[in-house]
């Protein structure tokens, strides 16, 4: 399921920004970065696989398939798309569900947590621990995959409205947001200041894809501040576009979220980005306004390594776009 809705993004990506990138690949034009993990890889290979899914990319007779570069560093180096690596975060993330905010909420869903435990004999099991036990039942429903005895449709639709719940608290609040999508928006920022400086004849680079997890999307929209407070589903894709108003020679953002898989329709509606209180939104007034949620290389060592007497000292550069 998942490899053939890569593949319909791919040409979905193929047909929004035909006559922007070229037909035929082209190395210079796209670079793609995934998290080392068998599933992103795979789905990026699948989307490429539909992005270029035309003659001009056949080299084996028959087979409308050519190989692309998908570059990986190992899982456990990769700071800027994993944020449970960060143990402030986690640390602060799981304070949040003993919160004022959430406490009163979460009461809801105490039954739920205490059919769990009895279910799985675990009498310590925890609001925090339950996100997994969804993750599963959601994959199994997606594959048709059909449930044990315990997990009828009242557990799964508690758990659902629960999992709505988890997904705000993992990035209520500034402090969050920055340590979780921090990093990944302030590579984006670098990346965007590079491509913008350059006169437009000299950009070769038009399109940077990274494959990752949804909770990579959740935190670098919330870290922008566009999240809708939702589990982005299955082959969701946000899209960031850098355009320049050579009349005005203004450089400025503008965001798309896709987020259903079967929309064929090559039209999105623009994302709102209130806090620029401009339209279209500079990149200038873009970087300004991210400032408190960006995190740099240094402030992220500091914050988040602290307790482990260990530091980055390099990271790989990348983009979603």
């Amino acid at each position: 399921v998942g490899i053939k809705q890569h593949f319909q993004l791919g040409q979905w990506i193929r047909q929004r920004y035909n006559g922007f990138l070229s037909t035929k690949f082209n190395h210079k034009e796209i670079y793609v970065r995934s998290t080392d993990v068998n599933r992103t890889l795979m789905s990026v290979q699948s989307n490429l696989a539909g992005m270029y899914y035309n003659q001009q990319n056949m080299i084996i007779p028959n087979l409308i398939w050519r190989p692309i570069p998908v570059h990986t560093i190992p899982e456990k180096s990769d700071i800027v798309m994993l944020p449970d690596v960060c143990d402030k975060y986690v640390t602060k993330r799981a304070k949040m569900f003993t919160s004022d905010t959430f406490t009163p909420i979460l009461k809801e869903y105490q039954y739920t947590l205490d059919s769990l435990r009895k279910i799985f004999k675990k009498p310590k099991l925890q609001f925090k621990d339950i996100w997994s036990i969804h993750d599963t039942l959601f994959c199994e429903k997606a594959h048709n995959i059909t449930w044990d005895s315990w997990a009828t449709d009242e557990l799964y639709k508690n758990l659902t409205k629960f999992n709505h719940v988890n997904w705000q608290i993992m990035f209520h609040g500034e402090q969050l947001q920055k340590l979780s999508g921090g990093l990944f928006l302030n590579e984006i920022i670098i990346k965007l200041n590079e491509i913008a400086s350059k006169p437009m004849k000299e950009i070769k680079e038009k399109l940077r894809i990274y494959s990752a997890h949804d909770i990579d999307i959740a935190a670098l929209m919330s870290a922008i501040g566009v999240y809708n407070q939702r589990q982005p589903p299955y082959a969701s894709c946000f899209i960031i576009e850098l355009w320049k108003d050579t009349l005005k020679n203004n450089v400025f953002i503008k965001m798309y979220f896709k987020d259903d898989v079967n929309q064929k329709s090559t039209h999105l509606p623009e994302l709102t980005f209130k806090q620029c209180k401009q339209y279209p939104c500079t990149l200038q007034k873009f970087i300004e306004v991210v400032r408190p949620t960006t995190l740099t290389l240094s402030q992220y060592n500091r914050e988040c390594f602290i307790t482990r007497h260990k530091f980055l000292i390099w990271q790989f550069g990348i983009i979603f776009a």
